[in-house]
């Protein structure tokens, strides 16, 4: 296999680099220079603006030279040049039972050993330079790894080196690092008929399976038993979830039990939905949830009956409403915002559409109703957009 070694122009640029040391090489990063923050229930980590922009730089460097030409596997689908989220549903969608599943703290479960073993097995254990014994695989861990201190609000993971979920390699690195769990899983999968895909910490598995015809009596209205359409599959039975459990447990991870999804016939995940099909002559499709386009439609309603941003703002938007910290200028503030808001989910839900439009286009995986919908969304997005323009 090809060990990589950090080229001279990184090498350059780590000389600008504060944890960089010219007889040490690269020193593990200290809390001084990393933030900690929330995004909702998970801890995140970004490197302050003193070290920022290095850092930033030599990930991508690292990245373009090294990372992308990794391999990663089949199933993974985020991060990933050419690939979005539809790719991660998609290929379910001409199956009739599902089955989510969601890797709990996912980044930050990704050990000292897993790194050392899963990726920097690709780089060179040969010192940086002839002044400095560190190795090009050490360098690379202290940039991409960081330890916790006791000051840490991350509990679950005090005092431990974990791959910062924040940090602009760790996204890839995951892929990289969890390819021999995915083909563990991907092989187990297709051994029994499954399609397996992985978008981060988000897992689905699909399948087909026997659909039981109602007993002859149910047509007279005899039958008031309640009975299934289906034979229990086995995606959705226990000795699968614990084969899973198993396989991930090899690497360290494990399943966030309150997130456990079973669906059949149609799954609704993050904003969009699948509606499968169990016969190889009828097609699934996937479309918007209708959760989503129902909060499209209505701020275009509101937009054409109401001239005030603050009002049309708060009946579709009231969670999002903002609290200004002064009395002083507040009214400004919360009109300005309303405005800003509008104006760029009106942009959005207009690019949002035209992804899942494009995607279409290469795989026919709209249904005609959806498709019409969604022609009729994009005329009146471009309508609001453009009155509001003017």
């Amino acid at each position: 296999m090809k060990k990589y070694s950090l080229s001279p122009i990184i090498i350059d640029l780590l000389k600008e680099y504060a944890y960089y040391k010219e007889d040490k090489g690269v020193l593990p990063l200290s809390s001084s220079h990393v933030r900690e923050f929330k995004i909702g229930k998970k801890f995140a980590y970004s490197t302050s603006s003193a070290i920022n922009s290095v850092h930033s730089q030599v990930s991508k460097l690292i990245f373009n030279q090294y990372i992308s030409k990794i391999p990663v596997n089949q199933s993974a689908t985020a991060y990933l040049s050419g690939k979005s989220y539809y790719d991660f549903i998609e290929p379910h969608r001409n199956n009739y039972f599902f089955l989510r599943l969601d890797l709990k703290n996912f980044f930050h479960s990704i050990s000292k050993d897993i790194i050392e073993r899963n990726f920097l097995e690709y780089f060179s254990n040969d010192p940086i330079s002839d002044k400095c014994e560190q190795t090009h695989a050490q360098a690379i861990y202290n940039l991409i790894m960081y330890k916790l201190d006791s000051k840490s609000d991350n509990s679950t993971f005090k005092g431990c080196e974990i791959l910062p979920m924040g940090f602009p390699l760790s996204p890839s690195i995951s892929n990289l690092v969890f390819r021999k769990i995915d083909l563990l899983i991907e092989k187990f999968c297709d051994e029994k008929g499954i399609v397996y895909t992985r978008y981060a910490d988000d897992m689905l598995f699909s399948s087909r399976g026997k659909i039981v015809p109602p007993p002859i009596f149910a047509f007279f209205g005899k039958d008031t038993k309640k009975r299934k359409s289906y034979d229990p599959p086995f995606l959705h039975s226990k000795a699968f979830y614990e084969e899973i459990s198993y396989l991930l447990q090899l690497g360290g991870y494990k399943i966030n039990k309150n997130k456990v999804k079973k669906s059949v016939h149609t799954i609704s995940i993050n904003g969009y939905t699948i509606t499968g099909s169990n016969y190889s002559d009828i097609k699934g499709d996937i479309r918007i949830s209708n959760i989503k386009t129902k909060t499209i439609t209505k701020l275009i309603h509101e937009l054409k009956v109401n001239k005030d941003d603050i009002l049309v703002f708060k009946k579709c938007f009231k969670k999002e409403f903002p609290t200004p910290k002064y009395k002083k200028g507040a009214n400004d503030f919360i009109s300005d915002f309303c405005t800003n808001q509008i104006n760029n989910k009106l942009v959005g839900y207009k690019s949002y559409i035209i992804s899942i439009v494009k995607f279409d286009g290469d795989k026919d995986c709209l249904s005609t109703a959806s498709r019409s919908k969604y022609t009729k969304l994009l005329e009146q997005l471009d309508n609001s957009i453009t009155k509001r323009l003017k």
